[in-house]
């Protein structure tokens, strides 16, 4: 299918509706008597564009990409808490070689 054969769409939930499938793809839970729990699966592997955005958007395991972001950010964080840490600790040494050399200069400037 070529792009200039694509109708146009009015909404992007239009995208990938059940016109575009074979009807045996979409399946409906029937066994629920709750009209709220009743769902609707549908088989996106054979869709192009699932195919297409799968590439993009999931690595070979079958994660997606904001599986990918949570743990980028949580990596990120432990990694801010890390230099947040080293920080302290550094300003710490600071403090003390500081302090060391206001002993050490005011031992050299004492009169004997």
């Amino acid at each position: 299918m070529s792009l200039e054969e694509n109708p146009p769409v009015d909404n992007a939930y239009d995208v990938g509706k059940d016109e575009d499938m074979p009807q045996e793809e979409v399946q409906s839970s029937d066994n629920d008597s709750d009209e709220d729990t009743e769902y609707e699966e549908v088989d996106m592997t054979n869709n192009e564009m699932y195919q297409v955005l799968s590439m993009f958007l999931e690595d070979a395991n079958g994660n997606n990409i904001t599986e990918s972001i949570q743990q980028v950010k949580t990596s990120v964080d432990a990694l801010t808490s890390a230099m947040v840490a080293q920080t302290k600790v550094l300003f710490e040494i600071g403090r003390l070689i500081e302090r060391k050399m206001r002993r050490q200069q005011t031992t050299t400037e004492a009169p004997q």
